[in-house]
């Protein structure tokens, strides 16, 4: 297995971030780049990602979610972003993806991890 880092998404991870999140949900179900966009720009402390070292630091897998005061997900959550608050009890995850050729690997495991520490 290849050096794999933990990271926050950044606006030039665009490219790579769609390549992951596109094959992993249906076409109903995928996020939009627009979305992907606006959530690294508002939520970008809560949007991980995993880099490929071996590769360039290639996103290889991602979890995404803002934080809520509630305790259920809300449709909104996937079509609109706001800025995380300080006020914020509430970790949501509304996007946790890896590549295929990356599963297996306790990728996913490490993102939930970072998540639930930030």
């Amino acid at each position: 297995m290849t050096k794999i880092i933990l990271d926050f998404a950044k606006p030039n991870d665009i490219d790579d971030i769609m390549t992951v999140e596109t094959p992993c949900f249906t076409a109903a179900e995928a996020s939009s780049r627009a979305s992907m966009i606006q959530r690294i720009e508002l939520i970008s402390d809560t949007f991980i990602v995993a880099r490929d070292l071996d590769q360039n630091g290639r996103v290889v897998g991602m979890i995404v979610g803002p934080t809520s005061s509630n305790h259920y997900i809300t449709d909104d959550l996937f079509v609109h972003s706001e800025k995380n608050k300080s006020t914020d009890k509430v970790q949501t995850i509304i996007t946790l993806a890896v590549l295929a050729d990356y599963r297996k690997h306790g990728i996913a495991q490490k993102l939930l991890e970072k998540n639930g520490r930030n």
